[in-house]
């Protein structure tokens, strides 16, 4: 099946498995770390857009906006940011436009995440608050300090950078965010397949006799933005070892793996994956999504 056929065949199955996956709301609340949507009045207005990402895997655009006091330190490169520093970001799954089908436009699935940095306040968290809304500013199910401190560990990973992932368009990017301590704490180690529970082992190739977990603090707070997040670094560890990669809940009920796709397609210098991933509190027993990603270099 080629690249193209097979994006069309998957875009409609994704886009309606993530809308899903995240727009069902079963909590009435619309606060998160003390963080409410409407503070923020319409920052999409008024604040510097950052960035904008597109995430090959998923689909999905992601524009990254800042107040005044976030874009001041994030021009200036500074690893520490000032108390009322505010990133911003809102997502969007794209599709194909119609009229003009080699373009992808956003559309529908959106969630607005933001951090907000109170370096007292939110100690706990290395000073940064995390909130995540739909878009009528509601939060989403589930366990609201797991949901915290996943972001917060994920967010390890740009420590040097003063947990910021993001960087100004136009500004050459760093090669490599990854914090030494990050790296020392989160490893991928050889696991043994038939050690997993029985869902993941049938979601798995039956030649695979062994997995690379990753293991350490991102699996002890697991919530399903984290599921979605590591997908990128689970293809980049699967390539380079070219063997399924997981991230894997303690309790053994969440998941997130990127194993190989033998039946379709990718241009010569990619590798076709495919990610799949589950959390126990979720309307779908699994999200699977098949995209293309840059074979190792040589």
């Amino acid at each position: 099946m080629g690249l193209c056929k097979m994006n069309s065949c998957l875009k409609k199955f994704v886009i309606l498995a993530f809308i899903s996956f995240f727009s069902v709301n079963t909590v009435a609340d619309q606060t998160m770390n003390e963080l409410k949507l409407s503070q923020f009045g319409d920052f999409v207005t008024n604040w510097k857009l950052v960035t904008v990402r597109y995430r090959k895997d998923s689909e999905e655009m992601r524009f990254t906006y800042s107040n005044d006091l976030a874009w001041n330190a994030l021009s200036k490169n500074l690893s520490v940011y000032p108390d009322g520093a505010i990133f911003a970001k809102v997502s969007f799954v794209s599709v194909e436009d119609p009229l003009f089908p080699s373009s992808a436009v956003p559309a529908g699935a959106r969630r607005i995440q933001f951090m907000v940095r109170d370096e007292e306040k939110y100690k706990s968290t290395n000073g940064w608050g995390y909130a995540l809304f739909d878009s009528e500013g509601n939060t989403y199910p589930g366990d609201m300090k797991a949901a915290t401190m996943g972001c917060a560990v994920c967010h390890d990973v740009a420590k040097e950078r003063g947990y910021v992932f993001s960087q100004i368009m136009g500004q050459p990017l760093s090669k490599d965010v990854f914090a030494s301590s990050w790296r020392t704490q989160n490893k991928f180690v050889d696991f043994k397949v038939k050690s997993l529970p029985l869902s993941i082992q049938q979601s798995l190739p039956r030649a695979d006799k062994k997995v690379r977990k990753l293991e350490g603090p991102l699996a002890d707070y697991i919530f399903f933005g984290t599921l979605d997040e590591i997908k990128p670094l689970l293809a980049k560890e699967a390539i380079e070892s070219k063997m399924t990669t997981l991230l894997l809940s303690k309790d053994n009920k969440s998941y997130s793996l990127v194993t190989f796709d033998t039946t379709s397609r990718c241009e010569k210098d990619e590798v076709a994956l495919i990610g799949k991933h589950s959390i126990n509190s979720a309307k779908v027993s699994y999200l699977e999504t098949r995209f293309c990603a840059k074979a190792k270099n040589p």
